[in-house]
C-alpha cells in the first residue's frame, strides 16, 4: 500500500475530504479511507523552546522544517543545523504578528524583581504582589497583566485568526462544514509578545475566564 497520502494522490486522483463527523461511511470496492492526526500540543510559547532542540526534533522526524519555522521560529538548514541569525529574524518576525492584533491594550508596566508568589499559576501567567496586591504577570518578562481576581486575558493583545491558519492540512476552513465562525483566539503579553494563552472559539465568545485561583495563603 502506498505510505503518504501524496502517492495516494498520483495514483487514484484527487481526494474529496469527509465531513468531521461522518459516522457511516458507504466503501465500495476500490475506494480507500485516510485517517491522519496532528502530533499533540505542546507547553507554553514555542518561540520559548531551544532551537537546538527543535532542530533536533527535526532530525528525528518530529516535526519538518516548514513548521519548525512557521510555528518556533526556528531555520534548519540542508545539514539539520540552526541558522542562528535566520532563526533571531524569523522569530522577531512572528512577535511581531502577534503584536499586529488588537492594539487598544495599554501596558502596565513589569512588576519589581522578586515580586514572583506563585509561578506558572496559569501556564505561562504568574501571580505576583505589587503595590500590595496580588497581580498577574507574564512569566517571561514580568508585565503585570492586572489584578489576580480577573482575567487576564483582557490585559493581553489579542489576535484572531481562522483555524486554518494552523495548518490548512490538518485543519481545513471551518466553513466548508458549518456556517458557524471559529475562532483560534491567541493572547500574547503587551510587553515582550509570549503567547500566554489560546483558545478556539466562536466569533461572539468573551475572552474565556478559565484561569481562577484560590489567593488566600499566597504570599504576604
Amino acid at each position: 500500500l502506498p505510505g503518504d497520502r501524496a502517492t495516494i494522490e498520483r495514483e487514484a486522483g484527487p481526494l474529496s475530504r469527509l465531513h468531521p463527523k461522518a459516522i457511516v461511511i458507504p466503501l465500495p470496492p476500490g475506494d480507500c479511507v485516510i485517517v491522519e492526526f496532528n502530533g499533540s500540543g505542546g507547553y507554553g510559547d514555542p518561540l520559548l523552546r531551544e532551537p537546538e532542540l527543535v532542530a533536533r526534533d527535526v532530525r528525528d522526524g518530529r516535526v519538518s522544517r516548514e513548521p519548525a519555522s512557521r510555528h518556533y521560529g526556528v531555520v534548519i538548514g540542508d545539514d539539520f543545523a540552526v541558522d542562528v541569525a535566520a532563526t533571531a529574524v524569523r522569530r522577531e518576525e512572528i512577535r511581531a504578528e502577534r503584536r499586529s492584533g488588537d492594539t487598544d491594550v495599554r501596558p502596565l508596566g513589569r512588576v519589581r524583581d522578586g515580586a514572583v508568589v506563585l509561578r506558572g499559576a496559569a501556564g505561562s501567567v504568574d501571580i505576583a504582589i505589587h503595590d500590595g496586591a496580588h497581580v498577574w504577570c507574564c512569566g517571561h518578562c514580568g508585565e503585570n497583566l492586572g489584578p489576580a481576581g480577573e482575567n487576564f486575558k483582557l490585559r493581553a493583545l489579542r489576535r484572531e485568526d481562522p483555524p486554518q491558519s494552523v495548518d490548512a492540512h490538518m485543519y481545513p476552513d471551518p466553513t466548508e462544514f458549518s456556517a458557524t465562525r471559529l475562532l483560534l483566539r491567541r493572547y500574547v503579553c503587551p510587553g515582550c509578545a509570549t503567547l500566554l494563552a489560546h483558545e478556539f472559539c466562536l466569533a461572539e465568545d468573551e475572552p474565556w475566564h478559565d484561569f481562577r485561583i484560590e489567593l488566600r495563603g499566597v504570599g504576604a
